[in-house]
């Protein structure tokens, strides 16, 4: 922050975070580390309103409450909205570009596309390790539409020109290209040690019963695409969560030092439960799972 205050930049780690380094840095000039604060938990009440935008009709009443308490009451969430890290500015920027895909989804149009483009790379260049998620959420929209072929060469064209004006930002800022040859972080330990750990965390972060429940949901509906083939009107929800888990997950077995790390799991399973219409008893034990670390924790 100071090298920033100074008219300077210099990563904090690996390739650097540098949309909420610059904006702690305004922060802290302005109201110390109290403003830090308060700024998540701005982001975190955001997050909570644009998740229950994303809720529609569809889910309404009881299914509604549940979801969005399966959501924010998680302590990892909890713990992030009054932490000065840029996990809420992660949380609210994924939520956002969700919310603009899903828009997008529904009306072809150049504002949401536009939308979709912009909090994209506001996603990378507040965790550069998002861009995995941006990949994954690029080919379920691709899924969604069929492969239609203009709207396809329309996606794909606006987020090859995000991409690299977000990568020319990350060169500039690097001093060149170096950083790609030592900003890449992987775990020392043994690979099995790294999945035990990783395996661990998201039973820390989801709790002893979601888990199951979320893995049941995803089977069920691989299971109903193998039957009866892939739908138009299957959730794009499910289809996003099945293809973005197992890459974020290995990329956390690669590196499973923060827990973080899965965040954006627990918004994608929970956006499939909801949208999956599961009955109300599974998903209150869904929600009442993720609460619960909240009282108990396992670590190793």
């Amino acid at each position: 922050m100071p090298a920033i205050l100074r008219g300077s930049y210099y990563p904090s780690r690996s390739y650097g975070n540098p949309l909420y380094e610059y904006a702690a840095a305004v922060l802290f000039a302005s109201g110390g580390m109290v403003l830090r604060s308060f700024y998540s938990l701005v982001l975190a009440l955001a997050s909570i309103f644009v998740f229950g935008q994303l809720l529609d009709r569809q889910v309404r009443g009881t299914a509604r409450f549940l979801a969005l308490a399966a959501f924010c009451f998680n302590p990892l969430f909890l713990i992030n909205a009054f932490a000065v890290s840029e996990w809420m500015q992660v949380v609210f920027t994924l939520l956002g570009l969700l919310w603009f895909a899903r828009t997008w989804l529904e009306s072809s149009g150049a504002v949401p596309l536009a939308g979709l483009g912009l909090f994209s790379a506001l996603l990378v260049l507040t965790r550069p390790d998002a861009a995995l998620v941006c990949a994954c959420l690029c080919a379920a929209l691709i899924w969604q539409i069929g492969a239609d072929r203009r709207r396809t060469l329309v996606l794909l064209g606006t987020l090859v020109i995000t991409g690299l004006l977000t990568f020319s930002i990350f060169v500039l800022l690097n001093h060149g290209v170096a950083f790609l040859k030592t900003g890449i972080l992987f775990s020392e330990a043994p690979y099995w040690r790294r999945l035990v750990i990783a395996t661990v965390g998201v039973y820390s972060v989801f709790g002893p019963v979601a888990p199951v429940i979320v893995a049941l949901a995803a089977v069920a509906v691989l299971r109903r695409w193998y039957v009866g083939g892939l739908n138009a009107a299957d959730s794009f929800w499910a289809r996003l969560f099945v293809m973005t888990v197992p890459v974020v997950f290995l990329r956390f077995v690669v590196l499973p030092d923060k827990l973080e790390y899965i965040l954006y799991l627990l918004v994608l399973a929970t956006l499939m439960l909801a949208y999956e219409r599961l009955r109300l008893h599974w998903l209150a034990l869904y929600a009442l799972s993720l609460a619960l670390p909240s009282v108990v924790t396992l670590s190793l």
